[in-house]
């Protein structure tokens, strides 16, 4: 179903029960629905064009979900809902400042046992698996080992700059409790 090659250009691995781990090459809706996704966090700057804030008709700006002023916003569109968060890919970024909301969003969909969802980012090595990391260290009680283990499994390649690592070690130590400054007002 498609052309020869189509699957090697998907970068889309299972991470844990309902999460998946991928790049921006993972963006197809066909494809994605195909193999049963039905919601997608992006994050990032480089989102595919189909991931983007001209799509205005169908999105709506989350207010408040973090501390933070980057833009958030949530839309349905060809089956899919989508999250998207556009933040730099830089070791000074703080995610802290996102989790709450990433966390919430991926937490809701997963309320519904056929829910699949696909966390991504450019390449599928650093900030999706961070957001990926945080919510399995908050929501499910994994140490950062665990977390990493299972995202290594999914993608070799994943490549965490020393902030994100700090980012998850934190969270670890704070018993995968997100702190206060980082709640929505």
């Amino acid at each position: 179903a498609g052309e020869e090659g189509e699957d090697e250009e998907f970068v889309c691995e299972k991470v844990y029960k309902g999460l998946y781990l991928g790049s921006k090459k993972a963006a197809n809706p066909q494809v994605l629905l195909a193999r049963g996704i039905t919601h997608v966090f992006a994050v990032g700057k480089n989102l595919p064009p189909t991931l983007g804030p001209g799509d205005a008709d169908v999105a709506r700006t989350i207010t408040p979900t973090c501390a933070a002023e980057e833009v958030q916003y949530v839309y349905n569109k060809d089956g899919l809902v989508y999250m998207c968060l556009e933040v730099e890919d830089a070791v000074d970024t703080s995610l802290l400042n996102y989790s709450f909301g990433a966390n919430n969003f991926i937490k809701e969909a997963l309320a519904d046992d056929r829910a699949r969802v696909l966390i991504m980012c450019e390449d599928g090595t650093s900030l999706a698996p961070t957001m990926l990391g945080t919510f399995l260290i908050c929501e499910r009680g994994a140490t950062v080992a665990v977390a990493l283990g299972h995202l290594i499994n999914a993608n070799p390649l994943v490549n965490l700059n020393k902030g994100y690592q700090r980012h998850l070690r934190f969270l670890e130590r704070a018993g995968g409790k997100l702190p206060d400054w980082v709640m929505p007002p």
